[in-house]
């Protein structure tokens, strides 16, 4: 859930939209159509909840990041990751007597695929494969 309008503990890093979350604990989540390097987020709220990252690409985890106590100063956490992902769950402690937090600029960029090393190796031949047939065509053209 989100909201656009100023409520301390829930200082925005910028602009005034924050995103929420009010449940028990668990994991809020959100997932990208294409992978992406994703940075991190700024947060703000209780100091008796804790806010992590758990990266995931294809159902499979990645990477957990550190764990944060907000304040009502925003801070951004780092997702201390660089590979690609797909999906983001923002584990959380939940405190009935405080409890929630909110989250901002959420920061992330596409994902540079990197090649496969059999498609490189693949390609590498079928290059080879593909200069030999010309070298051999203009040898038998000379004759």
């Amino acid at each position: 859930m989100y909201y656009d309008a100023p409520q301390a503990p829930y200082t925005p890093a910028s602009g005034a939209t924050r995103i929420y979350v009010v449940e028990p604990p668990g994991q809020a989540a959100f997932t990208f159509a294409a992978p992406v390097t994703f940075k991190g987020a700024f947060f703000s709220g209780q100091p008796a909840e804790t806010v992590s990252f758990r990266l995931f690409l294809g159902g499979v985890l990645q990477h957990t990041s550190a764990v944060l106590s907000p304040s009502s100063t925003p801070v951004f956490l780092s997702a201390g990751y660089a590979g690609p992902i797909d999906e983001v769950r923002v584990t959380h402690t939940y405190n009935s007597q405080a409890g929630f937090f909110v989250m901002d600029d959420v920061t992330f960029a596409a994902a540079t695929q990197v090649p496969e090393p059999s498609a490189v190796l693949s390609f590498a031949g079928v290059a080879a494969l593909l200069v030999y047939g010309a070298r051999r065509r203009s040898s038998l053209m000379m004759m």
